[in-house]
């Protein structure tokens, strides 16, 4: 802890997310904070390294109507993050650029997740956004533009990248969850795999499967080529998994 500087309670908050961005060029060393501690308050935070505070953005929303986690991503090309929080979207400055609370005005529907990759082939990332039960949402990174919007039961997770070898890529994957009438409540899940353009491609496995995996990538060969993972699944060329682990 820097001397004269304790933490901020926001970044003790459990309810909280924390990333490291660059707001300044300069090296990545600033400290992005979101929480939801309470219904009606909602706030990002920046930080200089000393935890000192840079500025603070506040909105007045339902819980989780932000979602969970903050992504500061540089989507201009400047070498400066811009911050991103489900809906919204501020600048280095914390400036808003851009919200969708005009269409997602439930606290209900929120970005789970996201994933920056050029979808649109224009040569910048785009918002890949697991939308809750609106499904998956594609959105224009620099305008909040929906760019296409598909049903994938409850999204949670996705990805996006050359991982089948029949469709044009990037392809998109969702983690699409669904909730048993039963009283324990369980989860269930399955992979919708989408086009760049937006239709589906195929569900892997053809029946939901019991938990609420994420994805993750690695270079299981060694040959610098990304591989997808889901659950304890190897994700195959054409879209269906082999078991991998136990």
């Amino acid at each position: 802890m820097p001397d004269g500087h304790p933490l901020p309670a926001s970044v003790l908050s459990p309810s909280s997310d924390r990333a490291i961005g660059n707001l300044d060029g300069g090296y990545p060393d600033d400290i992005i904070v979101f929480t939801d501690p309470s219904e009606n308050h909602k706030s990002i935070a920046a930080y200089h390294p000393d935890l000192t505070k840079r500025w603070e953005h506040v909105e007045k929303l339902k819980k989780d109507h932000l979602g969970h986690y903050v992504y500061p991503r540089d989507v201009t090309g400047d070498g400066i993050d811009e911050i991103f929080v489900s809906a919204l979207a501020l600048d280095a400055a914390g400036k808003k650029l851009w919200d969708r609370f005009d269409v997602f005005f439930d606290n209900h529907d929120h970005a789970d997740t996201f994933r920056f990759v050029d979808v649109t082939g224009d040569g910048r990332p785009e918002l890949i956004c697991p939308f809750s039960d609106v499904g998956l949402v594609i959105l224009d990174a620099l305008t909040g533009k929906i760019i296409w919007q598909r049903p994938a039961a409850h999204g949670q997770q996705g990805a996006g990248g050359n991982f089948l070898t029949d469709v044009p890529s990037p392809q998109i994957v969702v983690n699409g969850r669904f909730y048993s009438n039963g009283a324990a409540g369980s989860l269930s899940a399955q992979c919708f795999w989408f086009h760049p353009r937006g239709h589906l491609i195929r569900k892997w496995p053809s029946r939901p499967l019991s938990g609420n995996p994420d994805f993750v990538t690695g270079d299981w060969h060694g040959d610098g080529s990304q591989v997808l993972f889901w659950h304890k699944f190897k994700m195959n060329a054409d879209g269906t998994g082999d078991l991998f682990f136990s």
